[in-house]
């Protein structure tokens, strides 16, 4: 069985053809260029999250990763376990705050309606 596929139409005048061929390529580069440069703008991002105390500020990158870890001399009144809770609590706030940055830039360069899915799925 037979499937047609929907695009342009080539055929008749050589140089129509060839015109219409390299529209196409310029835009398909165009396209590549909007994508990359919005993933590179993506991978800038970064957020931080300071403890209520300000005790402790946890900065991510977009990657999710932690790039930078702030303790305050506070810290010494906590016990270890409760001091790894407030890290890791303080790691998952600036995560979920990064989510929520990466989707806003997405929504105010017109990446809504999944054009921007590849970008965001490379910042998770």
């Amino acid at each position: 069985m037979a499937t047609e596929m929907a695009g342009p139409t080539f055929g008749g005048d050589p140089d129509e053809v060839q015109r219409r061929l390299e529209q196409i390529a310029a835009q398909a580069e165009q396209k590549a260029q909007r994508y990359q440069s919005m993933q590179q703008q993506v991978a800038e991002i970064s957020v931080s999250h300071r403890s209520a105390d300000g005790a402790i500020t946890v900065t991510v990158a977009a990657s999710g990763n932690v790039t930078d870890l702030s303790l305050s001399g506070r810290i010494g009144q906590l016990r270890p376990d409760e001091l790894a809770t407030r890290i890791l609590d303080c790691m998952r706030r600036a995560q979920s705050k990064l989510a929520g940055q990466v989707r806003d830039y997405a929504e105010g360069t017109g990446g809504a309606g999944g054009k921007l899915r590849p970008v965001l799925d490379a910042a998770r």
